[in-house]
């Protein structure tokens, strides 16, 4: 299997497996200690691991022209077919879990999850929706959001027009989820990184002038 070298989560749980302990012990002694908690961590890996597929199956494609099948039944050696069961197998476990049986326990207000929301929307990062609300119900179930879908809506203007108009959206709480935006949506850091810089820059303007 071809995992990205940036997908650390994954290739960590591979590590411990190839020890000899079930990928399923080992994804959940590693989902009580991930940051943001269980419900999180299953986005993470399940992501992980199906860009892993997606990625393999089209090097498959261009370099091969084998079908994804094709290539794990013919070109992978025993022990790379053990690891893709056991992939199989974990993300298979992850597609069963909800948001309700995994909670997050998450450090993030709402009016943050709203801010992480509009940095992956921004960067078009998000699945394709027909509306908004559509790709915020989304977002929500996604990362199991624990707020009412009007209170989502109304947090994300508040956070557009507070980072973008009244350019005085809390430092602080940028600082708080820049961490998960690395981990989740590497995409973002960029945005995130030079809102932060100007709007510290415009807070401080704006303390000398009162």
């Amino acid at each position: 299997m071809i995992i990205n070298v940036k997908d650390i989560e994954i290739l960590h749980i591979l590590e411990e497996y190839r020890k000899g302990v079930s990928i399923l012990k080992v994804f959940e002694i590693e989902a009580q200690n991930y940051k943001y908690g269980k419900g999180e961590f299953c986005n993470v890996i399940k992501k992980q691991i199906e860009g892993a597929f997606e990625f393999t199956a089209e090097y498959a494609r261009l370099e091969l022209n084998a079908g994804f099948d094709e290539y794990v039944a013919c070109y992978l050696d025993p022990d790379d077919k053990a690891e893709f069961k056991a992939l199989n197998q974990l993300l298979e476990y992850l597609q069963s879990e909800t948001p309700a049986s995994t909670p997050n326990n998450s450090p993030f207000s709402a009016l943050e999850w709203a801010t992480i929301f509009y940095y992956a929307n921004t960067t078009k990062l998000l699945p394709d929706a027909k509306t908004t609300t559509e790709k915020m119900a989304a977002f929500m179930k996604v990362h199991g959001v624990e707020t009412t879908p009007g209170n989502f809506k109304t947090k994300f203007y508040e956070a557009s027009r507070r980072i973008n108009k009244k350019m005085d959206y809390p430092i602080d709480k940028l600082e708080s989820i820049t961490p998960f935006l690395a981990d989740t949506y590497p995409e973002t850091v960029t945005k995130i990184e030079n809102d932060k810089e100007f709007l510290e820059e415009e807070q401080c303007e704006n303390q000398y002038l009162e």
